[in-house]
């Protein structure tokens, strides 16, 4: 199966409606009354959310909203139909968290997953997240209130753990394998690259 990863520009966001409207997908919201499967061309562009599809043999099975917390830290909201949920969707997921570090200003990705939906905590431990907190009444879903494991994974312990997907990079300038993400962030953000690269530095050196 090809699996692919994309960001839909403003004008295209209601081709996520039919994985953000469906009945098997968990419909919350949070506790400040985000209904984060509401989705509008406006609120994309007021929010700054950016929305990434995953597309399973070119048709869409999950989306991913990742919102804008401040400070270089984007909340991610994972959405994933029945049919690509299991390892294809873990697959996906991956390659979406890749997409956010490697092309935006995202130093720490956050996820709230609530209590009454386990298999998104789930997919946050396999994508290598570590529990933060736990939020009291963090989501309400059907007028009930669930509490929430708040999940983070900051840019340096992700490059170290799969930076040498990008080794290709590396090897073109006789580098260790793991300066391979660097450069290849570099490409869209040479500040940031030039910052993770000084951070690993000290440790691969």
């Amino acid at each position: 199966m090809d699996i692919t990863v994309e960001v839909l520009k403003e004008v295209d966001v209601t081709e996520a409606w039919g994985v953000l409207n469906h009945p098997e997908v968990v419909k919350t919201s949070t506790a400040d009354d985000t209904d984060m499967s509401v989705i509008t061309p406006e609120r994309v562009r007021d929010a700054g959310i950016i929305v990434i599809v995953g597309k399973f043999d070119k048709v869409i099975g999950a989306v991913w909203l990742v919102v804008p917390k401040g400070e270089n830290v984007y909340d991610a909201h994972t959405n994933i139909l029945p049919d690509f949920r299991g390892k294809v969707g873990m697959l996906a997921t991956f390659k979406a968290i890749n997409y956010v570090f490697t092309r935006t200003d995202a130093i720490t990705i956050t996820t709230n997953c609530p209590k009454c939906n386990p298999a998104a905590a789930m997919l946050a431990n396999h994508m290598g997240m570590k529990l933060c907190y736990v939020k009291d009444k963090g989501f309400v879903k059907d007028g009930v209130d669930f509490a929430s494991d708040v999940f983070y994974l900051p840019i340096l312990e992700w490059a170290i753990k799969n930076g040498k997907i990008y080794e290709d990079n590396a090897n073109k300038l006789n580098l260790p394998s793991i300066f391979g993400v660097c450069l290849e962030i570099f490409k869209y953000n040479p500040t940031k690259g030039a910052w993770l690269f000084n951070q690993l530095a000290p440790i691969y050196s």
